[in-house]
């Protein structure tokens, strides 16, 4: 029955014309991981410079690109508005853009912000304001990304934001965990996605800008040692891009933030255990010409953007990071954006939607963000 329910998701959430790319993507992952076991794991040799001019030529690049294809009402995208446009509006802000872009994205954001203080993914026009009044209506991932941005937009927390913190924290389940609450009947997927961790590491990526309470991180970072596998990971699903680097960016990035933090010396070790066996998976699962490997949902593009802001954020630095930075900087397409391949077809059991969703967006506003910390990170090396 597993496997069928696994054949019947494929086949629903394939089209003619991306089911070939989906067949050759797994093809070209597990060769691609043959060739690193060939190659003792990957490993990285040499160094491999990175000259800042270019890095900020891509990053002025992907901010045109970014404020081009912007829609009027300040979002970007035909579904999934709200989380487009808030990873957008992140990564506007984390780059330092001085853009009438950023200001109509965050205002489109406060608009789009519903009464409880968290966020859905899309914004429909026409049923606005019925997904306002819904209390099941929200998206985990949506909202931190929306409140990361406009406290990266604003220098401080907002009434805004603080409203949306407080959400997050009563919406933290029994198992310490987040979930998103419209996954599962009468969708075709496997309910156990709802609390998969990618979820609770955007909460509490979210929270943290903030003093959330001790209870709070030690029953979140619980959660995840509990559903870190023995690899490393937390495993990649197709509901969430289907890649591990999705998960592993989130946790790597509480981590790092725990030990910061003035917090019991026996968390912080915890933290510490937490991303030292997820950098561990990272590292041995980059290629040699400093890409990580994926499986068409999310492009190498969108993969090694994430690992090589996990690498950034716990502050790994030599080859690993020079060679994906130059990677991404050779894969920067003509109009200035990064390929994020396509999610498939959605269907939402509420709203009835369906179509295709490109992850351009997505994945140029995280290689954004990479590039940012990579030239923060060379300027606190010398």
């Amino acid at each position: 029955m597993r496997a069928f329910g696994i054949l019947y998701w494929w086949i629903y959430n394939n089209t003619p014309h991306n089911a070939k790319d989906e067949m050759l993507g797994y093809l070209r992952y597990y060769w691609e991981s043959l060739r690193r076991k060939l190659q003792q794991g990957g490993k990285q040799q040499g160094g491999g410079a990175v000259d800042l001019e270019e890095v900020n030529a891509a990053i002025e690049r992907g901010v045109k690109w970014l404020e081009s294809t912007q829609r009027k009402d300040g979002s970007w995208g035909r579904l999934w508005e709200v989380w487009n446009t808030a990873n957008a509006a992140l990564a506007l802000a984390v780059v330092g853009a001085e853009s009438d872009a950023l200001k109509k994205a965050v205002e489109f954001l406060l608009e789009s912000q519903l009464e409880s203080g968290g966020f859905f993914y899309e914004n429909f026009p026409a049923s606005r304001a019925d997904i306002r009044e819904r209390r099941d209506l929200y998206c985990i991932e949506t909202t931190p990304v929306a409140l990361m941005a406009l406290y990266k937009y604003e220098g401080r927390i907002t009434l805004e934001i603080r409203k949306g913190l407080h959400f997050l924290v009563e919406r933290q389940r029994a198992c310490g965990g987040w979930e998103l609450p419209y996954l599962g009947d009468p969708e075709v997927v496997n309910p156990k996605l709802n609390y998969f961790p990618s979820v609770t590491g955007y909460a509490l990526r979210a929270l943290l800008i903030g003093d959330p309470p001790e209870s709070v991180l030690e029953r979140g970072l619980e959660f995840l040692e509990r559903t870190q596998r023995r690899d490393g990971s937390w495993g990649r699903s197709r509901c969430y891009f289907n890649t591990e680097a999705y998960a592993i960016r989130n946790v790597v990035s509480v981590a790092a933030t725990l030990e910061k933090r003035r917090l019991p010396k026996e968390l912080k070790q915890r933290a510490r255990r937490l991303l030292e066996r997820a950098l561990s998976y990272a590292l041995r699962h980059q290629n040699a010409d400093g890409s990580w490997s994926a499986i068409s949902i999310a492009t190498k593009e969108l993969a090694t953007a994430l690992y090589l802001q996990s690498l950034l954020a716990a502050g790994v630095g030599g080859s690993a990071v020079f060679k994906a930075v130059d990677w991404l900087l050779k894969r920067q397409q003509k109009g200035g954006f990064w390929s994020g391949g396509y999610y498939g077809r959605l269907m939402h059991p509420n709203l009835g939607y369906i179509d295709e969703v490109n992850n351009d967006v997505f994945t140029t506003s995280e290689v954004l963000v990479a590039l940012d910390e990579f030239r923060s990170w060379v300027e606190r090396v010398g």
